[in-house]
């Protein structure tokens, strides 16, 4: 469950991707994609496993874009590690940290790539590089491939050409299983990911105007962006009309309520994790509202726990949070130490995560100390 996206630029993307801002156009490397001979790679330091200094014939490697700051990242970093022990020496997977920083001057953030390689210990087990300052790998591979989300993977095969690149959680395994037995059909990919890309192309203009407008902060015309690509294309409602609701929050924050309780009524009446992130930006404290509706975001919250069976322990965390900012102390306690018990042996979630949650349900417990 992928809850806490406070960017609104990321949220024009798919909740499992993280956005990242591409170079300008006089910066960019040669176009890439699958049919290709994998670029060089070119890192700023080898973090942890065996380094690849050149991709050789007859082996099979995955290259993987993540980030420090990537909660998507976060998710497919275990995914990885499965992978990696399933497959072993048949496939070399390789995780390369990108767009640390925006424009860094020096490479200072390379120590803070390492000590959360080192906290991931044995969940994050398999060769980690980090990006240079001049951001070569984020140029030659991620710009020269137009991929602006990460975790983006690419799969390079037995002749070092790409053969496939995507969402690490979204089909690569099954790509890998047919690399690996030689039964993938490159020429059939090459055509697909033609087609995705000119689709891509399209759908980056058309959500330029919107981007533009988030850019340089007009939020009014930024939500008059987003009716006129619903008019357009009442497919892409979801995660648009998520972001519509984010920004009347910042504008309008009645207008945001009522919005919310409807897209809770109909359009993500079935879906939780939806319905996590309408409730989730009502609590965080990031939101800064001035009257936020603490009783709306408990009775969202609340029909998320009932979808998902009060086994979610991200949702629980956010009808707690709710509860507690609404007053219900012994509530709060109550839901977030289910919370807390259900992350307590699961791998998929960070530390961090669960520290967060952990910390949660230590201010509950000492607010109701304090009103003894």
């Amino acid at each position: 469950m992928l809850r806490r996206i406070s960017s609104l630029l990321g949220l024009v993307a798919l909740a499992s991707v993280a956005l990242i801002t591409p170079v300008s156009a006089d910066k960019k490397a040669k176009p890439l994609t699958v049919g290709d001979f994998a670029p060089a790679i070119k890192v700023a330091a080898w973090v942890k496993g065996n380094p690849v200094t050149k991709f050789e014939s007859g082996k099979i490697y995955v290259v993987e874009f993540w980030a420090t700051w990537c909660g998507p990242c976060k998710t497919s970093i275990p995914h990885l590690t499965e992978l990696q022990k399933k497959y072993k020496s048949k496939v070399q997977f390789t995780g390369v940290s990108v767009f640390e920083e925006r424009n860094p001057s020096d490479e200072s953030y390379i120590p803070k790539v390492v000590d959360f390689v080192n906290k991931m210990g044995d969940k994050m087990a398999y060769t980690i590089a980090v990006d240079g300052k001049e951001g070569i790998m984020g140029k030659t591979w991620m710009d020269a491939a137009n991929q602006n989300g990460i975790p983006t993977a690419f799969v390079i095969g037995r002749n070092k050409k790409i053969a496939w690149i995507g969402h690490p959680m979204v089909d690569m395994e099954r790509v890998i299983e047919e690399v690996v037995a030689g039964k993938f059909d490159i020429l059939g990919e090459a055509k697909r990911k033609s087609k995705e890309d000119d689709e891509r192309k399209k759908q980056k203009a058309m959500m330029e105007p919107l981007n533009t407008a988030l850019r340089s902060n007009r939020l009014a015309d930024a939500i008059k962006e987003i009716d006129k690509i619903l008019a357009v294309q009442p497919g892409k409602a979801g995660n648009l009309l998520v972001m519509k609701y984010q920004l009347l929050l910042r504008t309008d924050e009645p207008a945001a309520y009522k919005l919310g309780k409807e897209l809770s009524e109909e359009k993500f009446k079935d879906n939780a994790e939806m319905l996590n992130q309408l409730a989730w930006f009502i609590v965080d404290d990031r939101t800064k509202l001035k009257t936020p509706d603490y009783d709306l975001a408990i009775a969202i919250a609340q029909q998320a726990v009932e979808l998902t069976k009060g086994e979610d322990a991200m949702i629980l965390d956010t009808l707690g949070y709710a509860l507690y900012k609404k007053g219900d102390v012994e509530k709060a306690i109550e839901v977030q130490t289910k919370a807390v018990a259900l992350i307590e042996h699961n791998a998929n979630i960070p530390d961090s995560t669960k520290e967060e949650m952990t910390e949660r349900l230590k201010l509950f417990k000492s607010k109701k100390k304090d009103s003894l």
